[in-house]
């Protein structure tokens, strides 16, 4: 629902400005990130740069204490463009060419790894970079198909079993282990899929011990209670 605010003011930016033009209600936008971060005042949220890249308003993010998610080398440089330091980027995603570690060399964000492949890839091209390991649960979530990540056939991320080895061998190939991320997939409606999600986190820490980080995604539904 637009407010009445916003929507006077779209009226008069109509015969102000050529059109079609992008127009964001940034009263709106401002008062959903401070309930964000009144609701988890112990994280440090992180803006997908995915969902809307526009420097004006990642400037803003930032300013209200949010660090940057991008899944590219493009995303990552936008990023620092927009005043974000490289310890305030997180680089996720599978797909990480030598050209874009290359690229990032003296400038690394905080690397999410999703496979041994990646892991060493990285190790060679990043050495010394900080990491975190994508958990893949292996759990259904009630959302589409298509936008479950946290599925065993997926490919995002490594299955629980696999974390303590990988965590060694990051290690031992001079990666500084930060922790673990977990992302179930978008649109998820239920606590229970997140909740369970938490739980697979719980049950490694016999195992892996205490971290630094837990990178804990996943897209809220609109039912979402």
């Amino acid at each position: 629902m637009l407010s009445p605010e916003f929507l006077s003011a779209l009226r008069e930016a109509g015969q102000t400005y050529p059109t079609p033009f992008y127009a964001y209600d940034w009263t709106g936008i401002r008062a959903q990130a401070e309930a964000f971060r009144e609701a988890f005042p112990q994280a440090r949220p992180l803006f997908a740069l995915k969902a809307n890249p526009r420097l004006g308003l990642l400037r803003r993010l930032k300013a209200l204490g949010y660090g940057a998610e991008a899944v590219s080398l493009g995303e990552v440089l936008r990023a620092y463009r927009a005043g974000f330091a490289p310890e305030e980027v997180v680089w996720n995603g599978p797909v990480k060419t030598p050209e874009a570690l290359m690229a990032l060399r003296g400038q690394e964000p905080l690397v999410v790894l999703d496979s041994e492949v990646d892991l060493r890839r990285v190790a060679g091209l990043l050495p010394g970079a900080r990491v975190l390991l994508r958990v893949n649960p292996d759990l259904p979530v009630s959302t589409h198909p298509h936008l479950a990540t946290g599925w065993g056939e997926s490919q995002f991320g490594v299955l629980p079993g696999e974390v303590p080895r990988l965590k060694g061998l990051a290690q031992a190939l001079g990666l500084r282990f930060l922790g673990l991320h977990l992302h179930l997939g978008s649109k998820l409606e239920r606590v229970e899929d997140f909740l369970e999600g938490y739980r697979v986190l719980q049950e490694l820490f016999p195992q892996v011990g205490r971290v630094e980080i837990l990178d804990l995604g996943g897209g809220f539904g609109l039912g979402l209670p």
